[in-house]
């Protein structure tokens, strides 16, 4: 069975225990090499995959812990967002050129927004598909991070069917987290 790099964008605030919750569930052997990213001041999220990678490399497989920028702090000014989502490019430009993913996997976390921009722009040189899972907390609303990729990702799944009224473009699986 051909394998596919699978880059998976962790957060704080639940995105990280929603996101592996998810991956449980999936077929994981697919995807290999892994790349876990977090936001840098993100140690929580680290933590928490830090024993499933370090398993996974004694079964041979390959996992990588990759820190990158937030695009925006929590109480951050719109303004000074500007410059701090900037930087955020920056590292998910590294980010993607060094392990050019076949697929992205995200759930929602600010972070997700420039590494799956980053990967829009680089589609000329490579197809990187993009999933997006709206966390299953947005039961009426996207988040602004499903806002603002809902019309660029190849799959784009919601947890309530609600959302499908106003997102027809949506997929609803039922509840994945």
């Amino acid at each position: 069975m051909e394998t596919k790099s699978l880059l998976i964008v962790l957060g704080s605030g639940g995105h990280t225990s929603e996101m592996l919750t998810l991956l449980q569930t999936m077929n994981t052997d697919r995807f290999c090499p892994r790349i876990y990213c977090a936001a840098e001041s993100d140690t929580l999220s680290f933590a928490k995959v830090q024993s499933g990678i370090e398993k996974g490399q004694q079964e041979g497989k390959q996992f990588f812990t990759v820190p990158v920028a937030r695009s925006r702090a929590v109480n951050q000014s719109w303004f000074t967002s500007i410059f701090t989502t900037m930087v955020a490019i920056f590292y998910a430009l590294s980010l993607w050129w060094t392990y050019q993913p076949d697929v992205i996997i995200c759930n929602g976390p600010g972070t997700c927004v420039p590494i799956c921009i980053v990967s829009l722009l680089f589609r000329v040189y490579k197809r990187t598909k993009i999933m997006y899972i709206e966390s299953i907390t947005r039961v009426n609303e996207l988040s602004l991070s499903g806002k603002i990729l809902y019309r660029f990702c190849d799959r784009f799944i919601v947890q309530w069917p609600d959302l499908l009224d106003r997102y027809p473009n949506a997929e609803y699986l039922g509840k994945l987290m």
